[in-house]
């Protein structure tokens, strides 16, 4: 391995990644953009060491990449670098939202990127354009080891989730009010479902493992979407991602979260809650243990085997 050319050619870099990256990308010398962004993942504290603003304007110009080169590899390379990159809320949200108008800029420090850079990236893209921007978004987000978060983030991925109940299921008939939607299930797309597992997984991480000094409340938790979704869903993969991400909400606010996993019973909805295979069954009987076991520690209980015999019983039920 050692005499291979790859690994000849990662010792001999010189130069700063990132302005090398650069130059290649306009040169669309995609190797090279993959070889500068190996080179950034390979140096310790490397983004640390770059000043908030020029991280972001370099993120931004790579997220751009997605909908000119979709399949670009370099894009993969991109992400594993990221990961390393400290994302403060705000740019998060300007990267996960759409801009189709300007918007008035609030004043902000220095460090703050202006909205209107973000219209100016991305106010012409087409929906594919959307969901592809979207998709490495949140996956570059998923993979990074501190995201920022605050309650406009949340707010907008607990929206997505919102907004794939009707898009991504293409759902047949849908009631305006939340508390009545019962929607009639016509067609699931496996690209669709991926996108949503992403999103899932991206609120579950975010949850367990916050980033910077906001402490996240009830208030950030929009379960309902949560619920639906569960109700709704013909995937293994998106029901257990959801019963996940109610087990982790439960320590936030474990009074709402039960009640809402409560009434997942009361109204199972057309998904493959209904089917009592094994699977959903042990999948379910997982994640009441795991709320239970949560509201006793929230209440300074201990779980006595008979706790946790009840529990699986109710799970059982």
């Amino acid at each position: 391995m050692a005499a291979s050319s790859e690994f000849a050619r990662r010792q001999a870099f010189s130069g700063d990644p990132m302005k090398k990256a650069r130059d290649w990308i306009k040169k669309e010398d995609w190797e090279n953009v993959s070889w500068a962004f190996d080179e950034m993942s390979s140096r310790k504290s490397y983004f640390a060491n770059k000043t908030s603003e020029d991280v972001e304007d370099f993120v931004l110009e790579v997220v751009k990449l997605v909908f000119k080169s979709p399949k670009n590899l370099a894009l993969n390379a991109a992400r594993t670098a990221f990961a390393e990159v400290n994302f403060r809320s705000d740019f998060v949200t300007n990267l996960l939202k759409r801009h189709e108008s300007p918007e008035p800029s609030p004043k902000k420090p220095k460090s703050a990127k202006s909205s209107d850079i973000f219209f100016e990236a991305f106010h012409t893209e087409s929906d594919e354009d959307y969901q592809r921007r979207l998709g490495f978004v949140v996956e570059m987000l998923t993979n990074s080891k501190s995201v920022a978060v605050d309650s406009a983030v949340f707010s907008l991925l607990f929206d997505l989730i919102k907004e794939s109940l009707a898009s991504f299921f293409n759902f047949g008939e849908v009631v305006s009010s939340l508390s009545t939607q019962f929607y009639s299930f016509v067609k699931f797309n496996e690209k669709d479902e991926s996108l949503t597992m992403r999103i899932v997984n991206l609120l579950l991480k975010l949850i367990k493992s916050p980033g910077g000094k906001y402490k996240i409340t009830s208030a950030d938790l929009k379960m309902d979407y949560v619920i639906e979704m569960m109700r709704n869903t013909h995937s293994h993969h998106i029901l257990r991602e959801c019963l996940r991400l109610l087990t982790a909400a439960v320590r936030i606010s474990p009074t709402s979260v039960t009640s809402h996993m409560m009434s997942v019973f009361t109204f199972m909805g057309n998904g493959l809650l209904r089917k009592d295979n094994e699977l959903t069954l042990r999948i379910i009987e997982d994640t009441l243990e795991a709320l239970f076991l949560a509201v006793c520690e929230e209440d300074g209980k201990v779980a006595s085997s008979n706790n946790l015999a009840d529990a699986n019983e109710t799970s059982a039920y």
